[in-house]
This record gives C-alpha cells, sequence and structure tokens, in this order.
C-alpha cells in the first residue's frame, strides 16, 4: 500500500488528501502547482510498479481517457512517474456517484434514471465510433458532478479496463485473465468471446435494472452471479415492482439479451427506448425537450420511494470460477406465460422509428473522487474446460420477431454509421428538464433526528408570545 503521502510532493503536485482507494490505485486531492488549479491524482500502489502488465494497463487508462474529448467522460491532464510512483492527473469532481444515490434512495424513478443514463449512453456511443469499449459500466463509475456555479453534470469515469476493440478482441487480458465487475458482466464477456460495444450496452442495461427495481438481477456467490449473466432469465422489472410497465419490462430485457444481435445496437438507442411514452406507465411522464421546464426530479425527489427489497449478502473478494462456457441460450423461467409478441413488436417498432427518426433528423444529440466507487472489478482466472453444463431448453423466439428485430437493429446502426463523427468536441447531452443539483443535495439533508433537534433548537430560541388575560 502507499505510505502517507499527504503534504508531500510528485512531479509538480502537491497532495492534499486522500479521496479513496481501489484495488490497485488510490486517488488523492492535489494541487497543480504550475496551473494552481485542484487535480485528481491516481496513482498505482508500489507494489505493482514492477509488474510490467498492470503498469501498461494503468498508463493505458490515462492515454485512452485522454483520447476521449467528451463533456461526459473524465478529462486526463497528466501522466508521469517518480521513483517508484506511477501516476496522472485528471480533472476533480465534486458530487457523489450513482452508487451512492442508490444507496441512500434505494431506486429511481424512469425520469431521473433517463437523466443520468442519457449523459452516460452519449459517453459510450462517442468512445464505441472510436473504437474503445469501457467493459466496467456500474453505478460506481458514474459520477454526478457539481460545478462551483451549482450546475449538476454527469460523467463517466474509469477507463482502467478500458479496451481497444480490434479483429480478435475477447474479454480476456493478454495474461489469460477475465476482469469486469460480475454484476455488470455480459455473458461474451464471461464466456471471453469476441467482443464490441454491446457489452456496455448491456451493463447499462442491468445499471437500469438495479435502479428502478433496487436489487441485482443475480444474488449469490461471484461464480453463482456469473452463472446466472450465461444461463439465466434476467427477471422482468415489474415482477419485482409491479408499477413498473411491461412495456418497460420489454425495454430492459432487450438491452440485457443474451444475444448481442438481439440487443440495441447503441447505447443511446436504448435510452431513447426508455423515453417511449409507453414505458412511463405511473411513473411521470417525460416531458419532450422542446416543452416548458418541468422541475422532474423536483418532484420525484420529494416523493419517498419504496424501501430497496432485501438483498443476500454476498462476499466482494474474487472466486474462482472456469469461465469459458460454450454460449447457450437462457432459458424461459418454467410456468410463466410469453409475452405479448405482437404487443412487443409494435413497441420495438414505434421505439425504432422515432429513434431512427432522431438520428437521421438531429444526429446525436471533470476526474473522479477516488477509484472504483463501489465493487471493484473482479480478475478471475480463464480456463479452457467449464464447470458447469447447460441442462436448460434454449430460449424460443417468433422468427417473425426475430426477423424483425434483426431489421431494426440493422436500421439503427446505418442511421448510426451515417453520421460523420464530428472533430469538434460534442456537445453535453443533457436534457434540459433535468434538474441534477436536487439529487446532489439529498446527501445534505439532515436525519429526521437532526432535523427534530434543529427543530426544538429554534423553537427554544424564538421568544414565547405574552398572552393578554382579559380582566375578570
Amino acid at each position: 500500500m502507499l505510505r502517507s503521502l499527504i503534504d508531500q510532493r510528485l512531479g509538480r503536485y502537491s497532495i492534499q488528501a486522500l479521496l479513496g482507494r481501489g484495488g490497485m490505485a488510490a486517488v488523492y486531492r492535489a494541487l497543480d502547482t504550475v496551473l494552481q488549479r485542484e487535480v485528481a491524482l491516481k496513482l498505482l500502489y508500489p507494489q505493482y510498479s514492477d509488474d510490467v502488465s498492470l503498469v501498461e494497463r494503468f498508463k493505458r487508462e490515462a492515454v485512452t481517457a485522454a483520447s476521449l474529448e467528451h463533456p461526459h467522460i473524465v478529462p486526463v491532464y497528466d501522466v508521469g512517474a517518480q521513483d517508484d510512483m506511477v501516476y496522472f492527473a485528471m480533472k476533480l469532481l465534486h458530487g457523489r456517484t450513482m452508487q451512492d444515490l442508490l444507496a441512500e434512495r434505494g431506486t429511481l424513478s424512469l425520469a431521473e434514471l433517463i437523466c443520468i443514463l442519457d449523459p452516460v449512453a452519449s459517453a459510450l456511443d462517442y468512445a464505441h465510433r472510436r473504437g474503445v469499449v469501457h467493459r466496467d459500466v456500474k453505478p460506481g463509475n458514474i459520477f454526478l458532478d457539481s460545478n462551483q456555479a451549482g450546475e449538476a453534470r454527469v460523467m463517466l469515469t474509469d477507463f482502467g479496463i478500458a479496451k481497444v476493440v480490434d479483429s480478435a478482441n475477447t474479454g480476456l487480458t493478454t495474461t489469460g485473465a477475465l476482469i469486469g465487475t460480475p454484476d455488470y458482466m455480459a455473458p461474451e464477456q464471461i464466456a471471453a468471446r469476441p467482443i464490441d460495444g454491446r457489452v456496455d450496452v448491456y451493463a447499462l442495461g442491468m445499471v437500469a435494472f438495479r435502479a428502478l427495481t433496487g436489487r441485482r438481477a443475480f444474488e449469490g456467490s461471484t461464480q453463482d452471479v456469473l452463472l446466472g449473466h450465461l444461463y439465466q432469465q434476467v427477471p422482468r422489472p415489474s415482477s419485482i415492482r409491479p408499477q413498473l410497465t411491461e412495456q418497460l419490462d420489454a425495454v430492459i430485457l432487450r438491452a440485457v439479451a443474451n444475444d448481442p444481435a438481439q440487443r440495441f445496437a447503441t447505447a443511446g438507442a436504448f435510452v431513447q427506448a426508455l423515453h417511449a411514452p409507453d414505458t412511463v406507465g405511473m411513473q411521470p411522464a417525460v416531458p419532450r425537450s422542446d416543452a416548458p421546464t418541468q422541475h422532474v426530479m423536483a418532484v420525484a425527489v420529494q416523493h419517498p420511494l419504496t424501501p430497496p427489497p432485501q438483498q443476500a449478502a454476498r462476499p466482494a473478494a474474487a472466486t474462482v470460477v472456469q469461465p469459458n462456457y460454450p454460449a447457450p441460450q437462457r432459458a424461459p423461467s418454467a410456468g410463466r406465460h410469453g409475452p405479448n409478441w405482437a404487443g412487443v413488436f409494435a413497441t420495438i417498432l414505434a421505439i425504432a422509428l422515432v429513434a431512427v427518426s432522431a438520428y437521421v433528423a438531429f444526429g446525436r444529440n471533470a476526474a473522479t473522487r477516488g477509484d472504483n466507487s463501489g465493487t471493484p472489478p473482479v480478475v478471475v482466472a480463464a480456463s479452457a474446460t467449464p464447470s458447469a453444463t447447460a441442462t436448460r431448453e434454449p430460449t424460443h423466439i417468433p422468427s417473425a420477431t426475430a426477423a424483425v428485430a434483426g431489421v431494426l437493429v440493422s436500421a439503427t446502426a446505418r442511421a448510426e454509421s451515417s453520421i460523420t463523427p464530428s472533430a469538434t468536441v460534442p456537445r453535453p447531452a443533457q436534457q434540459p428538464w433535468c434538474q441534477l443539483h436536487h439529487l446532489l443535495r439529498l446527501q445534505q439533508r439532515p436525519s429526521r433526528r437532526q432535523t427534530r433537534l434543529s427543530l426544538a433548537q429554534l423553537r427554544r430560541r424564538q421568544p414565547r408570545p405574552q398572552t393578554r388575560r382579559s380582566p375578570a
């Protein structure tokens, strides 16, 4: 571990405070003595400085993030080394992670979720168009930043295990280890098959599932969770929170489909589908961007939500498994009737047409407080021998629906590819009606006990009104 570095100098940086620790690095608040600005300084633990692969991975994070100039991706300013210290400097964020928010709130409304995922999807699609796959999208890597003016912005952090896609790309590292966060890993990432940006779409779908239901899709040990992603059916969100609609179920389940070809082609297409009116149901309707500004977030925050369901505790330590499983199809849940394919088809068709029209007509619409806030990515040893055998029947999908879904995915992909990446930095993807600063202020609210004490103190300080006695 790092020795105490507070008040020490590292190159041009004066270290001020520890912000957080992760599996292989720590993050400090530091002052850039040349530019006179505060930065977040990420330092690799000294015991890893002799590990060439880890040092290269650490430097690759800085280089990858620095190559992505996007308003919702944390910018990297500098990278360097001194003695046995390897570090890079990035924008210092002020706020909280989505994981912190979920730990406090349990669940989010659909409107709140869209406000957070919209910028993340924009950042992911931008990275994917440049051949970069994040591979560790999770609530702990989604940051709600607040600047000095009180404006909030969602930032995607931690490209520590990001990968540049090539012709032989898989989820494995060069040493044969599988890395990622089990709760959000796509089946092809677990099975070490070739991956592309759709692993991030899967992870974003799992983030949405967690935010809407208050629980993870699969519970148990690390091995149980990994096997769940490979073989089990993801529960319908409405089976956990009945107020969610069947249309919303269809959107979430498509995002986390076992087969990448059945998922949304882009993260933006997934979030666009969440905007569809039929997915809202009993949730407050999401206003159009050209409608008068509405304080959606303020309304959502004022109404308490149902506390999250009880979750089984799971050890955070990595579990060694055999991840090179065959490519199974998820089995349908026993005793569960199939979905209304005509309704799902109509919903998907309407969503895809809206998404394609938006892409064609309008185009595609700062470092962290700590390293991997939340569950750190787990490193799992790979093997060619599977430790479990799939016994469930493959999921049957009507051919007409599958064919049309393929056409819609292709149409969305063509619309996406027809857009020439701009040489300029993309504009922020924040919706004008999103009021994220309300979510940031939640952490500053006093507890009920503190509120009562404050009110009692105020009452004691207030002079008692003098009552006049009526003459006898």
